[in-house]
């Protein structure tokens, strides 16, 4: 992880994690921000999605920053005592 971006991992951003019980592809958890259209990805864990993730955010500031356009702030936090909250897709 680079410390260019440090500052803007460490914010609040709203990680989703979706379990797909029916994924047959080994990698059922996909994970977004949503504060940051299009950034997206999936991992074989909730784990693994959440370190793969941490790399997309990088991506997608990196991106936003070199075509001159602003970095969401973080929507209103959600009181939770989690990282993060899994919901299961139907």
């Amino acid at each position: 992880m680079s410390d260019k971006y440090q500052e803007y991992l460490n914010k609040p951003y709203h990680r989703v994690f979706v379990f797909d019980s029916e994924d047959k592809t080994g990698y059922a958890y996909h994970a977004f921000i949503l504060e940051f259209p299009g950034c997206v990805t999936d991992g074989k864990s909730i784990e693994d999605a959440n370190k793969i993730l941490l790399r997309v955010m990088e991506s997608w500031i990196d991106a936003a920053i070199s075509m001159g356009q602003s970095i969401p702030k973080p929507l209103t936090p959600i009181k939770s005592s989690r990282l993060w909250n899994l919901v299961e897709s139907v």
